[in-house]
């Protein structure tokens, strides 16, 4: 379901180096999450994993600090203040059809998370 546009956005990058937007990023994230679906994994590995893969936020003042906290956006913000960012909770309900399973956050660290 996901794979086009997943396709498509890995297109644009090449040709424009633009990083993903967040509707974007959930698209990247559905894939790797489907490959390497993760048990009590930070979210600061994901994003390393994806920037290391593609190499997004290469162009930010710091890249690593950039794409963790893109990542952590898209997977974790509004868990616990949903009325802060109903958009999120948008974009990870959308990413958990898309993965036909729950993201679930670690009681002990907020970015840590699994899948169920």
């Amino acid at each position: 379901m996901y794979k086009n546009e997943l396709i498509n956005y890995l297109q644009h990058f090449i040709e424009t180096q633009q990083k993903p937007n967040t509707t974007e990023l959930i698209y990247v994230l559905a894939d790797y999450l489907t490959k390497y679906p993760p048990t009590e994994v930070h979210c600061s590995k994901i994003a390393s994993d994806i920037q290391s893969k593609y190499g997004f936020w290469t162009s930010a003042a710091n890249p690593k600090r950039a794409a963790d906290d893109a990542v952590s956006k898209a997977l974790v913000y509004g868990i616990t203040t949903p009325e802060r960012y109903p958009k999120d909770i948008e974009r990870r309900v959308l990413l958990e059809q898309l993965l036909s399973s729950r993201i679930v956050v670690s009681p002990l660290n907020n970015r840590t998370i699994s899948l169920e």
